[in-house]
């Protein structure tokens, strides 16, 4: 005698076959490719948004470089 599931939402008892079947329209498919694009389109949004908003004053490649001359001695001269 072959295993039977029940259905509690449609009151059937189904194969095990039927049972494991997927849903053909994919649904979890797209909902996890929709929702990964749209997580990485918001996460360059920050980035962009990131770098745009930083002062020049705060990179470190623009402006006059520190003196490398004298040693650091932390006391002013």
């Amino acid at each position: 005698m072959a295993r039977q599931q029940y259905s509690p939402t449609k009151g059937e008892v189904l194969e095990p076959t039927d049972a494991r079947q997927a849903s053909p329209r994919k649904m979890n498919f797209r909902v996890l490719i929709i929702s990964t694009a749209l997580i990485v389109v918001i996460f360059a949004a920050f980035t962009i948004a990131f770098f745009y908003q930083t002062p020049p004053s705060m990179d470190a490649s623009s402006g006059p470089q520190p003196s490398t001359t004298s040693p650091a001695t932390g006391v002013q001269p």
